[in-house]
């Protein structure tokens, strides 16, 4: 990131509105914590993605044209981790065989586990429609369920259909005459106010013989729960997480029920 900040007002620097009652008295100008903070903020958010500091100075205009000049000189580089780097923050260095060249660059990436990045799809699915199905997965919505008889709250079942042929298997059992997935489901639920309801995350029990596999590979995986929603529109979105394979799959529904 590039940032652009004030530079802070140096103690000693006031105009006349800082003057004291005396002749030859004169008050130090107020300092604006927050501006400092503000300031040192992004300060330190262009040290640690590799960006620079601007201010807002004479020499802004002349420091602006370096930002075309870090552009042409940039470099991309890929890098993919695997489950042994384990999730969490990790420190980026860069090396180069040229003692003289001078090298910025983001100081950390951070690598979310599968239930962060379930979390996330799944409050993207809910907020703003954006899914990813790697899955192929099919979502269906019963008829709500009012909870009593005013009907504010009502229960709405939840079908999701799940493509075995895309779902990752493993030998399971004492014998390993059974094939097992590792799958967890997660549903979310966007009111009329915008606000989403989170529900707990809970594994999909999927087991099947393995003189069934070839069978079962061309069917469906029938996942079943209830949520609970208000009157309005109300969004429903599901969240499936694959161990084995590491993906998510996010799908969403409405559910409309008049406002009395």
């Amino acid at each position: 990131f590039y940032t652009v900040s004030p530079r802070e007002v140096p103690a000693g620097t006031f105009g006349a509105e800082f003057s004291g009652s005396g002749a030859n008295s004169t008050a130090v100008a107020p300092r604006d914590p927050a501006i400092a903070e503000a300031a040192s903020s992004l300060q330190r958010l262009a040290g640690a993605t590799g960006g620079d500091a601007l201010f807002l100075d004479d020499g802004l205009s002349e420091r602006l044209s370096t930002v075309a000049d870090d552009a042409s000189a940039s470099y991309s580089l890929g890098f993919s981790t695997g489950e042994e780097d384990g999730a969490g923050d990790h420190v980026i260095r860069v090396r180069t065989q040229d003692d003289e060249l001078t090298v910025r660059h983001r100081e950390s990436f951070r690598r979310s586990s599968l239930a962060e990045r379930a979390e996330a799809a799944l409050v993207a699915a809910a907020t703003f429609e954006t899914t990813v199905n790697p899955l192929a997965m099919q979502l269906e919505l019963g008829a709500p369920a009012p909870l009593d008889k005013k009907g504010k709250e009502a229960m709405v079942p939840i079908l999701v259909r799940i493509p075995l042929a895309l779902v990752s298997l493993e030998p399971a059992g004492a014998d390993g005459t059974r094939r097992a997935a590792r799958l967890t489901a997660r549903v979310a639920v966007l009111n009329e106010a915008r606000h989403i309801r989170l529900g707990e995350s809970g594994p999909i029990g999927i087991s099947i013989p393995a003189a069934d596999l070839e069978k079962a590979l061309g069917g469906f995986w029938a996942y079943r729960a209830e949520v609970e929603v208000g009157r309005g529109t109300q969004r429903v979105a599901v969240v499936v997480s694959d161990e084995i394979a590491g993906t998510v799959s996010t799908l969403t529904a409405t559910v409309e029920r008049p406002v009395e």
